[in-house]
């Protein structure tokens, strides 16, 4: 789905931070401007999207906190699997590194998930997600590495 490349903001974001209050407030008119547009089979996907441009939290963990409590309310796959998604997207071009820097990520992920964990158990599964998806990269990017040099 290509609009939701245009959709570039954390909802509820003011200065670096999410309010909470503000945000759950702005999740539930999204959910019911979708409804009333017959468009809300959409809703959980763009949410999933939305949400990760969060920023880092105060505790300096990602999302923010107030994004975690929402993704705690409202995460399912969908949202889940568009958080991965669109958190891997924000990569950008890279250059191949053997798996080096893949690796630098997953660990980045599973402490971000291991920090954030029994507060805040869906989104703790969101970075495992990520975690285990840059150590496939790696070994991937390893292999072929290894397979050009026969």
């Amino acid at each position: 789905m290509y609009f939701h490349y245009i959709l570039k903001f954390c909802p509820a974001e003011k200065e670096g931070s999410v309010e909470k209050e503000a945000l759950l407030v702005w999740i539930k008119a999204f959910e019911q401007g979708l409804k009333r547009n017959n468009q809300i089979r959409l809703f959980k996907y763009l949410l999933g999207h939305l949400l990760a441009l969060s920023p880092a939290g105060k505790d300096g963990f990602y999302p923010a906190e107030a994004v975690r409590e929402a993704i705690e309310i409202y995460g399912d796959e969908s949202l889940e699997n568009e958080y991965v998604i669109t958190t891997c997207n924000m990569r950008g071009v890279y250059s191949p590194s053997g798996g080096a820097e893949e690796r630098k990520i997953a660990k980045k992920y599973k402490d971000n998930a291991d920090a954030i964990r029994i507060k805040a158990p869906k989104t703790a599964k969101i970075f495992d997600n990520l975690c285990e998806r840059y150590l496939y990269e790696a070994d991937t990017e390893r292999e072929s590495e290894e397979y050009a040099g026969i």
